[in-house]
């Protein structure tokens, strides 16, 4: 059990992050139909305003035009892969990395 208030805040830190990382994230974005809370009146340029500034507008246009929105952790790492994440581990690996890099071995893609 935690003794301190940092020990505490560490732990359930942790059991939030525990949490968080077990789930499928979803996003909502909510948009205020009017700035009266008035039912039923629906103002269009506060509406597309908000559209414009959340970025529902830009993948709207990226429907439109046939492109996938949104993938999965898993497919987007499989499918991407190649364009930066190799990079990032040779990052990691610190010198060493960088004489098997030259060899050939694990080289990032640039």
């Amino acid at each position: 059990a935690p003794h301190t208030t940092a020990a505490a805040f560490r732990a359930s830190l942790l059991a939030l992050s525990r949490r968080i990382g077990g789930t499928t994230e979803r996003y909502i974005r909510c948009i205020k139909p009017n700035d009266t809370k008035r039912a039923g009146h629906f103002v269009s340029p506060l509406v597309n305003k908000q559209l414009r500034f959340t970025g529902v507008s830009a993948v709207t246009a990226l429907y439109q035009h046939g492109y996938p929105s949104c993938l999965g952790k898993a497919d987007f790492t499989r499918r991407y892969a190649g364009v930066g994440f190799a990079a990032r581990r040779e990052r990691r690996r610190g010198a060493g990395g960088h004489a098997r890099a030259a060899a050939g071995e694990g080289a990032a893609v640039e």
